[in-house]
């Protein structure tokens, strides 16, 4: 690790994650009284599981709520439960936002959640399901168009049954870390889902995976995410000129190498983290192809040019930039970092010298200190 010779600087706000937990919702006041096949399927779904409260309690965005599922009672209208959104006229389930519901156990493939077949949007994140394998049955929701598993301990192979999900417009089986994604899956999956916008997979095992058949993903991709995928070799360049892509995430990916289009290119990208990766970064090629950039994450990465970060004052939209423990020395150039925008920097973990600017000294709109100034030995 590299630390200051003389000054330790560490600036941080902290601000929302990437991920955002999705918010419940609940019927119009002018639906119709559920579905009594939903509401047999919800209550067996809910009872062949057991309840964690330390889960509930941890991860739930509102405490002075009820965990989700304690609420669902027999005899009433499940389309006043929370987490469920009913169709406004046949009363079928059609969305399922679990949450953070303390749910624990397994789903089996006989699971009466199987049976709503209704459901266009599931979110079981942030529950424990015993790392035990994603469900062929998932195959069955034919009317899906939002499925997020994120950190709900699913493992072994992701289900190729997934890939008959063709309505779906997002994907999240992101930090499920014993979950594998083979090829043939993936392939599938892209051939199928052709309205896909958001793909998140970030800690999954990735490894065996074809980079150059990314290049097949749906070309209304919005967000891509695959932090932590355990990816190997040459990242296919045209991926940077995917004409609707804005959020690429390769961090962490220790074996993958990166190279930019060497040629001007006005990408659509709006944040883009390379931390961690096993590539020589030209910051002159990225600011000419990421004009519209907002947010850059650059932390333990290899510059080819030692007076890089003057470029940076070229990305004039950038709100968050990390640049940490990538070697950097001499004076910081606060000039170049557009400062009275920024609400998150980072440049610990380098060797600079010098002192704050009297901007950054008496400011406290934009940045919070941890510490602002700590001498080293």
């Amino acid at each position: 690790m590299v630390w200051f010779s003389r000054l330790y600087l560490f600036l941080f706000l902290f601000y929302s994650p990437f991920y955002l937990l999705s918010s419940l919702s609940t019927s119009s006041p002018t639906s119709p009284f559920c579905h009594p096949d939903d509401t047999s399927a919800l209550l067996q779904f809910k009872n062949s599981l057991s309840f964690s409260k330390f889960l509930c309690e941890r991860y739930r965005r509102d405490a002075s709520r009820p965990c989700l599922t304690m609420c669902w009672k027999n005899g009433t209208d499940c389309c006043k439960w929370d987490g469920v959104t009913c169709d406004d006229i046949t009363g079928h389930v059609i969305g399922l936002n679990l949450t953070a519901a303390g749910l624990n156990g397994i789903i089996q493939s006989n699971s009466s959640l199987f049976r709503l077949a209704h459901l266009k949007s599931l979110v079981l994140s942030y529950n424990h399901f015993n790392r035990f394998q994603i469900s062929s049955e998932f195959g069955r929701f034919q009317n899906m168009m939002h499925l997020d598993l994120f950190y709900s301990n699913f493992s072994g192979q992701v289900a190729p049954e997934i890939s008959y999900l063709s309505k779906l417009h997002t994907i999240d089986l992101s930090s499920n870390y014993d979950l594998r994604l083979e090829a043939s899956t993936l392939k599938r999956i892209i051939e199928n889902t052709t309205n896909l916008t958001e793909l998140s997979l970030s800690a999954l095992d990735m490894s065996s995976i074809a980079l150059i058949s990314l290049m097949n993903l749906s070309s209304s991709l919005t967000s891509l995410d695959l932090y932590y995928s355990r990816l190997q070799g040459k990242f296919p360049e045209g991926m940077f000129r995917r004409p609707n892509l804005q959020v690429l995430y390769l961090d962490g990916n220790t074996n993958l190498s990166i190279s930019f289009p060497k040629y001007n290119w006005s990408s659509p990208l709006k944040q883009l983290s390379l931390s961690s990766t096993n590539s020589s970064i030209d910051l002159l090629s990225l600011v000419k192809c990421f004009q519209n950039l907002n947010a850059l994450f650059l932390r333990n990465c290899h510059f080819t040019r030692s007076n890089d970060l003057l470029l940076l004052s070229n990305l004039t939209k950038l709100t968050q930039l990390e640049l940490s423990s990538n070697n950097f020395s001499g004076q910081i150039p606060w000039n170049s970092l557009n400062l009275e925008r920024l609400t998150f920097l980072d440049l610990s973990n380098n060797m600079f010298v010098g002192h704050l600017p009297e901007f950054v000294q008496i400011t406290q709109q934009n940045f919070a200190f941890r510490p602002t100034l700590q001498m080293i030995n």
